[in-house]
Parts: C-alpha cells; structure tokens; sequence
C-alpha cells in the first residue's frame, strides 16, 4: 500500500513538472513575454508584451509572429474604390463582409461579391456603372432593394426605381435622362424596385417653347431620334435640354447645334465674317477696305476680306493683279490660293492669307508700276 502510495505521488509530481514546463513552452511560441501579457503568438520585441493572433488570422498592427506562428488572414481585404480587392478576382471584385456589406478601410472581409450598389439610388440623374457592373449593364440588384453599398447578386441594365404615380418626372435607376423610364420587352413597366431590360422616352410633345408631356424636369423637351421636334401631339423618342427650334438664334451667320445632354450651341458658318469683326462679302474695290485683322500686315500690305466664286469668305494678301493666274473654281488654283474676283477683274487665283502666311510671293511690295498702273491694284 505505501509503495502504491509512493509510486502515485511521482507520477503526479512528473505530470505537474511536465505541465509547468515542456506544456507551457509548447502553448508559447514566443521566447519571452512580457509577465501578464495577454497571448503567446505575436509580440513587438523580444521580452516585450504578447498577443494573440485576432479573429481575422492576423497580429495586431505593430507585432509580428513568432517562429512557428503562421497568420492565416481573411479571404479579402478592400484596397479603395474602382479596383479588385486583395483576393479577389474579375468576375468577384469586391470584399464584403458576411452581411454583404462593403469593407473599407483596408480591412479584411468574409467573402468578394460580384457587384455592389454603390451609386444607386444614391442619384436620380447618374447613370455611371455601381462597383462591378458595365456601361451597359450598370445597376447592381439581388433577390429583393438593396441598401446602398451592399452585395448583389446580378447587373441589371435597369432598375424600376421610381413609380410613375409618385413623380413622372424622376428618372429610373440606370436610365440616361434622354430615355429615364425603365421598361421589360414587351414596353411595360415592370413592379416597383424590379429591373426591366431597356431604357425609354414615353413622351409626347406637348408644348412649343415649353417642357413636353413624359420628360423630366432636366430634359424638359420631346423629341425624335435626330433631335428634330415631333410636332404639337406627337410622340417622341427622347427626352432633351434642347430642340433646334429652341435653339434658332435667327443669325445667318451661325450654325445653330443642339446637343440633347448639353444645349444650344452656335457655330460661326463662315458665311458673315473674315474675322476682326470685319463682315464678308463680295468686295468691288471699294473704300474703305475690309480688312481681316487677325492676319498681321507685311510691310505695308494687310490681308484684305472678301468672298471666293464659290461664296465662301476667306482672306487674301492684296497684291492682286500681279502673277495672278485666272480661275473659274478653286480647284482652278494652287493647294494655298482661292479663286475670287477683284481689281484685277473675275476670276484669278490669289493667296489665302490662312493657308500661306509664310508665302514670300504673297508679301512681296509691289512696284509703282504694279501698284497705279492700267492693270493695277490701284489701292
């Protein structure tokens, strides 16, 4: 019985011994840590405070593992806006966590969703693609209204975000505002928060100077696939900031473009001005001469503005009659010159001053005899 006795009580000394010691260095892969340190894995340096590796498989940020401490680390981790997260892939590119929200941050996450619904609804008016969605397919959904900057499931080229019933006006998330109702194949509407698989204007043009039936309040004006107006009662196909009715400023002297998502603009046509301020039209020697002003004068010759035999306005050097070959088109004359009447009678082939301001012929000074003589410029 003693020696039973005897032979439990070594047993337990060698299990205590064995416990406080290879036990405890097995637990501790550090080789010293701080007293009262609350882990084993991880430390700043050497005999300073120990961690433990967190839920994500990492030191915490200052630390490093010790020898034999392996940090296993989450699927992803966010790297910012508009690129792949670490981990992820193309088709997969943003790191969300288990709720499908988005990491930020630089922190890990649970899993990488296909897309998130990053703009919409944030805007009523923008059309940019959410995070892994396209220009064509730009809006993010899943099984039912996501909140924003939460995993999807799909890319939907749009979503039927707003009924009609509450505002006609707003346009549908993924909509261009030339076209801001979402509607299936069939041309319908499909259920409130559902997408549809194209993009349309069901307007009607209702007003002459005024915002038409169907188009938002941005876009207030219907019009057919060329920008053109439909007519009062007709339908059209697209919604805009302008017609060209609306943008007619009665000059002549301008084009007039109506572009559907900025507006009006004029364009000089050519047909009024040499520019300086200075209006074209068939010069007949008269005083005072037009002359154009944006061309620099080359002794005492200037660029003078006249139109060419085609009508078209242009600015010549005035050393008409002199060298001068004659012409009944402009493909008569050289890859610098236009054909046009003048002093020296119609038809001849003069320098455009925009096409040869380096032409030595053209700045010339031109003799007296040139200058006043019976076939001379006689200005």
């Amino acid at each position: 019985m003693v020696r039973l006795s005897f032979v439990g009580t070594l047993l337990a000394i060698t299990a205590t011994a064995y416990a406080e010691i290879p036990q405890q260095r097995d637990l501790q892969a550090c080789d010293s840590c701080y007293p009262g340190s609350p882990g084993t894995q991880c430390q700043a340096q050497a005999g300073g405070v120990c961690y433990n590796l967190n839920a994500s498989g990492q030191c915490p940020a200052g630390t490093s593992p010790c020898p034999g401490v392996v940090e296993t680390g989450p699927p992803c981790r966010d790297l910012g806006k508009e690129v792949i997260d670490q981990g992820c892939t193309e088709a997969f590119p943003t790191c969300v966590y288990a709720n499908g929200g988005q990491v930020v941050g630089g922190l890990g996450g649970h899993h990488c969703a296909l897309c998130i619904n990053s703009r919409f609804p944030s805007n009523a008016g923008q059309v940019a693609p959410d995070e892994g969605c396209d220009e064509e397919f730009r809006v993010c959904v899943g099984s039912r209204p996501l909140a924003a900057n939460v995993e999807g499931t799909a890319c939907a080229l749009c979503v039927n975000s707003i009924s009609a019933a509450t505002d006609p006006n707003d346009i549908d998330d993924g909509c261009p505002p030339t076209a801001p109702i979402c509607v299936n194949d069939s041309g319908q509407s499909p259920a409130l928060r559902t997408f549809g698989t194209k993009c349309v204007a069901n307007c009607v043009d209702t007003s002459r100077l005024g915002a038409d039936r169907g188009c938002p309040r941005g876009y207030p004006i219907c019009t057919t696939a060329d920008g053109a107006d439909p007519g009062q009662g007709n339908a059209g196909v697209q919604c805009a900031v302008c017609s060209p009715l609306l943008c007619d400023d009665n000059d002549p002297c301008t084009d007039d473009i109506c572009d559907p998502l900025v507006g009006c603009s004029h364009v000089d046509n050519g047909s009024c001005s040499c520019g300086g301020g200075v209006v074209a039209s068939d010069w007949q020697c008269t005083l005072p001469t037009p002359i154009c002003t944006q061309y620099p004068r080359v002794g005492v010759y200037d660029c003078i503005c006249d139109v060419d035999v085609e009508g078209s306005p242009f600015c010549w050097r005035d050393n008409n009659c002199v060298n001068v070959a004659s012409c009944s088109s402009n493909a008569d004359c050289g890859p610098t010159q236009r054909c046009a009447s003048s002093c020296c009678g119609d038809g001849h082939c003069f320098e455009d001053c925009a096409l040869s301001e380096g032409s030595n012929e053209s700045r010339r000074r031109l003799t007296p005899a040139e200058l006043f003589g019976p076939t001379g410029a006689h200005f």
